[in-house]
């Protein structure tokens, strides 16, 4: 039997969509207005394939952290390349914030997206091998700057997706 030859992945794109709810919606515990679509498209050979789940929008950066850390370690896909999307995840959640309950709201929606992103989505690409370990390349001063320095972007672009979001939900009602 021959092998197949692995083929690069040669692009990942993660999207958060928030659908508003026509009425207020609950399993017993919670109440919800909207319903979070997270999609998943990766390339490779000229084929995209896709995949989808409901989950908050944090879940949207863990899975850019997942999928571009195995992309980095089994076809040598540039993990740094995946700064812009995480920042792009950081202004949506903004927006979606904003949308729901104004530009403070988006702000906190951006930092704690990007909470988990230097935290829980650098631990799992460090677990997968896409990055050295910051346990092994960094102390943890260094550590806590980083995050701190990941967290304050998460807060100014959201708050900038918050702003938007305030005046979408003006705009559109």
């Amino acid at each position: 039997m021959a092998m197949k030859q692995a083929v690069p992945i040669d692009r990942i794109e993660v999207s958060a969509y928030t659908i508003p709810t026509d009425a207020p919606e609950s399993d017993g515990t919670l109440e919800w207005h909207a319903t979070t679509l997270v999609l998943v498209q990766a390339s490779a050979g000229g084929i995209t394939g896709i995949g989808y789940s409901y989950a908050n929008r944090a879940t949207a950066v863990l899975i850019v952290d997942t999928l571009g850390a195995l992309a980095a370690r089994h076809w040598g896909f540039p993990y740094a390349n995946l700064a812009p999307v995480s920042y792009i995840l950081y202004f949506c959640a903004g927006v979606g914030g904003g949308r729901v309950a104004g530009t403070p709201a988006g702000g906190v929606a951006g930092a704690v997206t990007a909470l988990v992103d230097a935290t829980l989505g650098w631990g799992i690409a460090s677990l997968l091998g896409a990055t050295p370990g910051p346990e092994r390349a960094l102390g943890p001063l260094v550590i806590a700057l980083v995050v701190l320095g990941v967290v304050f972007t998460g807060l100014v672009l959201g708050l900038l997706g918050g702003v938007v979001g305030k005046f979408l939900h003006r705009a559109v009602g």
